[in-house]
């Protein structure tokens, strides 16, 4: 008896169920299921966690959904009806944070990269890559759909993955074009290597088929070649330029037709705005009273099951809408955010009500 009452005692120390919204912690990270489609992915900032209405973010009232925690000697897993999360223990960073289905297929993981990736352009042509639902497209500037990319190191190769849609660079078939796909863990055809070349320029080897990606053929998507193809290495359509993102959230939402499983975005810069919005608050104050000293990595991860309705309303959930974007744009407000504000509706965050507007009077 003493035995079974020590078993059910360990068991229940480390499975625990919530059927209500629930914050997890475990070391610097904390898990928030926001919803059935949406899960919070953040890391403790220098004020602590993050739970304010920012910038990017003006929605904190979410119904959650039932969750079921259970550690094991590596990980904290939660889980959920449709998915599981996947925490390593005592995580100081989002390094190794994933998400899977019940039956264990891979839908999300981190990269823990900071800001929203690489551009890879051509040095020929000056082509930027992107995935254009698995196939690998170039066009004629890097705010592209779905052109940033993020670098996981796997031994002494990387593998590329797409900031966005989450596949991965991809050989494809033997001397035809390249793709972008799921992870898989021990294909190697998404494993690459990477030759410094002059002129700050790589070239992009694949460890699995010993081919270079290139577009000498001008096809519209970018093609494979044999390593050992005379004069290969001399090709500048087969040399790349890699550069930063310019911001995390430079992303489109994906098309409802693509059926998106797992999309993105980061809270990124993380901004709580001053009481006032953007008005002057009467006396000259640091950023004019907003705050910007609680940065950390903040993501947040639309799950919508293949349903692109659901995904844009979460997201519209998530971020705001606006009404009378004309008149809720004040002095200094960027341009591009209130473009940003105009394609989503009303939004609550720059409303009348909270922010005056200074239309009023201008």
């Amino acid at each position: 008896m003493k035995k079974i009452s020590l078993f059910l005692l360990i068991l229940l120390s480390i499975t625990r169920v919530y059927s209500a919204p629930s914050s997890e912690i475990t070391g610097d990270v904390r898990v928030q299921i926001l919803s059935p489609t949406l899960v919070r992915l953040e890391v403790i900032g220098p004020a602590g966690f993050e739970d304010r209405e920012t910038f990017h973010v003006v929605n904190r009232d979410w119904p959650g959904t039932s969750v079921t925690r259970t550690e094991t000697e590596k990980e904290v897993i939660l889980s959920t009806a449709d998915f599981n999360i996947h925490v390593p223990l005592e995580a100081d960073s989002l390094t190794g944070v994933r998400i899977t289905k019940t039956d264990g297929t891979e839908l999300w993981r981190s990269t823990a990269a900071k800001g929203g990736g690489v551009y890879i352009a051509n040095k020929w042509k000056l082509l930027y890559l992107y995935d254009d639902q698995g196939e690998v497209k170039y066009g004629k500037n890097s705010c592209e759909k779905n052109s940033l990319w993020k670098y996981e190191p796997n031994g002494e190769a990387v593998r590329i993955r797409n900031s966005v849609t989450g596949r991965y660079l991809s050989a494809g078939n033997l001397n035809g074009s390249a793709k972008c796909i799921p992870f898989e863990p021990d294909d190697r055809n998404i494993d690459w290597m990477i030759e410094e070349c002059e002129e700050k320029s790589v070239r992009l080897k694949n460890v699995g088929t010993d081919q270079y990606i290139h577009v000498e053929n001008l096809l519209g998507h970018v093609q494979n070649i044999p390593a050992s193809t005379p004069g290969v290495t001399n090709r500048s359509s087969a040399k790349w330029v890699i550069g930063p993102g310019n911001d995390a959230n430079r992303v489109w939402l994906p098309h409802p037709a693509e059926k998106t499983e797992a999309f993105e975005i980061t809270d990124s810069p993380r901004i709580v705005p001053a009481e006032y919005g953007y008005n002057y608050p009467g006396k000259d104050l640091p950023n004019n009273g907003w705050d910007l000293n609680n940065p950390a990595d903040d993501v947040y991860v639309f799950l919508p099951k293949g349903d692109g309705h659901q995904l844009r309303q979460d997201f519209i959930d998530l971020t705001g809408r606006n009404g009378s974007a004309l008149c809720t744009r004040s002095v200094g407000q960027p341009l591009a955010s209130l473009l940003r504000q105009r394609s989503s509706g009303k939004n609550r965050h720059l409303s009348r009500q909270k922010y005056p507007s200074r239309c009023d009077g201008d």
